[in-house]
Order: C-alpha cells, then structure tokens, then sequence
C-alpha cells in the first residue's frame, strides 16, 4: 500500500437525498496482476463513530461480495475508513 501525502478534503456529492451525502455513493473491485484493487467513494462530511473517538470516512456496511474470483470463488470484502478525532 502507498503511502498518501494528500489532505483528505472530501467534496459535498451532488444528491437530491440527503442521504446519500453521509454514507458512501459506490465501490468497485477489480484483480490487476496480483492485487485485488478496491475503490469505494469517501462520506462527504465524515461523521463521528458510535465511540465518539475517531471520524468515520468510509465503510461498506458489512461484507460485500465482490464479482473477483480467487479459486473458483467469489471475494467477500469488509472496509471500515477511519481517523482519529483532533
């Protein structure tokens, strides 16, 4: 995994839901070579966990069945994205 130098300023998504603009818009798995590649779109204004200690910026709501194969079976992933509250 690289490293990002990048500040994480989230954009507001356009929505006529108001919704959507707190919970993840899409993601998409793919393999390339030897690595499973996962892109799942960041919350636009990232809330505070249930703990209150970090900022929530993404997660899939559970495991998610991805269409990538990997011996004849479909990869299930699970992604929670967070950082600590300053």
């Amino acid at each position: 995994m690289r490293d990002v130098d990048a500040v994480y300023q989230p954009q507001p998504t356009p929505s006529t839901s108001p919704n959507l603009r707190t919970q993840p818009t899409g993601s998409s798995a793919e393999i390339v070579g030897v690595e499973l590649v996962l892109r799942i779109s960041l919350i636009a204004k990232p809330e505070k966990s249930a703990s209150r200690t970090t900022l929530v910026a993404t997660y899939t709501h559970g495991n998610k069945v991805t269409d990538c194969m990997v011996n004849g079976t479909k990869v299930p992933v699970g992604i929670n994205a967070y950082c600590p509250v300053e």
